[in-house]
């Protein structure tokens, strides 16, 4: 075998020394990169960092990358407003509208905070981004839905679904929205379309799940719903929400829950109680909007026979009935528990009574009319502001379609959002 030349061997180390060099610089090159792109990551957190992420619900950057995107098209059943055609920006998105002689962008980051650029006729603007303190106080995202929120521990079912609009430097109101189902069936998510209806308008919107019958009986659900208004009025302040400007809406059985929350909001009641956290916190509400609500259960069937319902419409003294089962047991001879129950019985001793708009159908078997009548007549006697609307020819469903039927709570609620409390 031939020995190499030692020309070869020279001009092989020579090679190879060229080889390393290479390596080394390209190996130097990535860690200069590196090192910027940490730099860049360093500065954005600085710039961004918000307050204590810990806390439920805040809008730290960890809560903001949990927030999903919400189909608002998945769910039309509510009653009440139509449902909404845009979804949920969520985070991390991009979107630009045009307008007469301007066009406006936003960007938003997995953070929550938002940058905002504008020309006008060719005239151009900088980007401006939100101080610190206005994204620690939630005052300043982009819309968000956050959902499963838990107001309360001992039960699975404690949880509310958050509906966050775009938030530019001031409070938003709320509207807590109760579902319906005869204290025994339903879900926060029947109101999606609902919730993503009066998001566009501006509002904030908890809708809220309660314990129901089968899990357990009065006054657990209404013990529910209270601790679920302290847990947002706590937590208003990291979602950007005005904890002076709460409205309650729901229908049926909703509708009760809600009626209870505008009686009992200033003192305490049989609602107050089960431990179930902010105790020291207001359960109180800044406008009612009760849609077919019951208002006494031992006075129904009567009030269904006096509004001309066939003698099979749902007998609420039965022991099946969904007031009984809620009750524990039929409701004649659950007397203490049916009087406890009895929003009239609320009325003469509320301490504070928010603005109550009150909407019936006249052709309602299911929850008798006289049942919103008799909640509105004593309102009265207390010189309380209440607005009743009886519905001719409408039954228990407030019909989906037909917005004229609660234009009327509509407009108190836009009242609320033009910041002239209620």
């Amino acid at each position: 075998m031939s020995t190499p030349s030692k020309v070869n061997q020279r001009s092989g180390r020579g090679r190879s020394w060229l080889v390393i060099a290479a390596l080394a610089a390209i190996g130097a090159l990535i860690g200069a990169a590196v090192g910027y792109i940490e730099l860049r990551r360093s500065q954005a957190s600085t710039q961004l960092s918000t307050a204590d992420g810990s806390a439920a619900g805040s809008l730290s950057p960890s809560s903001m990358r949990s927030a999903t995107t919400d189909p608002s098209s998945a769910s039309t059943s509510d009653p009440t407003l139509e449902p909404s055609a845009a979804t949920d920006p969520g985070p991390a998105t991009t979107s630009a509208r045009t307008r007469t002689g301007k066009t406006t962008s936003r960007t938003s980051t997995a953070s929550g905070t938002a940058t905002r650029s504008t020309t006008r006729a060719g005239t151009p603007r900088p980007a401006t981004s939100p101080s610190p303190a206005a994204v620690a106080a939630g005052l300043t995202a982009t819309a968000q839905t956050l959902p499963d929120l838990a107001y309360a521990s001992p039960s699975a079912t404690q949880k509310l679904d958050l509906y966050l609009p775009e938030r530019t430097g001031a409070t938003v109101p709320l509207v807590i929205m109760i579902h319906g189902g005869g204290f025994a069936d339903g879900d926060k998510s029947s109101l999606r379309a609902a919730a993503n209806s009066l998001r566009e308008k501006g509002f904030a919107v908890a809708s809220v799940n309660y314990r129901l019958s089968g899990e357990a009986r009065f006054p657990a659900g209404g013990q529910d719903v209270k601790a679920a208004v302290r847990w947002l009025r706590a937590k208003a302040g990291s979602y950007g929400i005005d904890p002076a400007r709460f409205a309650v809406w729901g229908h049926s059985a909703g509708g009760y829950m809600a009626a209870m929350l505008g009686l009992t909001g200033a003192g305490k009641s049989v609602f107050d109680g089960g431990s179930l956290g902010n105790a020291a916190v207001s359960s109180a509400v800044q406008l009612v909007v009760d849609l077919s609500g019951p208002t006494d259960f031992t006075s129904m069937d009567r009030d269904a026979a006096a509004g001309g319902c066939a003698a099979g419409s749902l007998q609420h003294d039965a022991a099946d009935s969904p007031e009984s089962l809620w009750l524990g047991g039929p409701v004649p001879s659950m007397t203490s528990a049916a009087a406890s129950a009895s929003l009239l019985r609320l009325v003469p001793t509320a301490t504070s009574l928010p603005p109550f708009v009150i909407v019936h159908g006249q052709a309602d078997c299911s929850v008798p009319t006289g049942q919103s009548q008799a909640l509105a007549a004593a309102l009265q006697k207390r010189k309380a502001d209440v607005t009743l609307t009886v519905l001719p020819g409408v039954g228990h469903s407030i019909g989906g379609g037909e917005a004229d039927l609660y234009a009327p709570a509509v407009r108190r609620l836009e009242h609320l959002l033009d910041g002239a409390g209620n």
